[in-house]
């Protein structure tokens, strides 16, 4: 009887073609250091340019001043995470199933504390407008659809596997 080691089987075996529902994960995962860029170009370019940022700094709370710092980081920080994700998607790397589901848990998790924490900064502030609703639901799609599809599905499983 031979014996086989299971990881000599993968290296040898080639990953598939990228097919069914990837291309419509591929598609959000292509496009989404580009909506990321988007919206931090069309909200912190303003703050610069018209005042806004002087008057933050000169009037606002230490806690708002680090409000704003700490969400124009995390941008920063989801645009290199989202580009990691299209480097791993495309390389059919086998550590891109958890990758994808870390980036989803933190992307959720910062969108809903973050709200929270406006929220209770300036309580006149509505939270749940419908452009939360829409953000908070596609990162619940991507944690509770796509994350288990590619822990579970026979074409992840054999697409990333490099």
């Amino acid at each position: 009887m031979e014996i086989t080691d299971p990881q000599q089987d993968s290296v040898n075996q080639k990953p598939w073609e990228f097919g069914g529902w990837l291309f419509l994960l591929g598609f959000g995962i292509t496009i989404s250091p580009l909506r990321i860029l988007s919206d931090i170009f069309n909200t912190y370019p303003d703050m610069f340019t018209d005042g806004t940022l002087e008057d933050v700094i000169e009037n606002a709370s230490f806690a708002f001043i680090s409000l704003v710092a700490t969400e124009f980081i995390a941008n920063i920080i989801f645009v290199i995470l989202s580009l990691v994700l299209v480097f791993l998607f495309y390389k059919k790397k086998s550590i891109f199933p958890k990758w994808y589901l870390i980036t989803a848990i933190a992307t959720l998790s910062f969108i809903v504390i973050d709200n929270l924490i406006i929220s209770s900064m300036f309580p006149e502030i509505e939270f749940m407008t419908v452009d939360t609703i829409k953000v908070i639901a596609g990162g619940l799609i991507a944690l509770l659809v796509w994350s288990p599809y590619l822990f579970i599905s026979e074409r992840s499983k054999n697409t990333f596997i490099l």
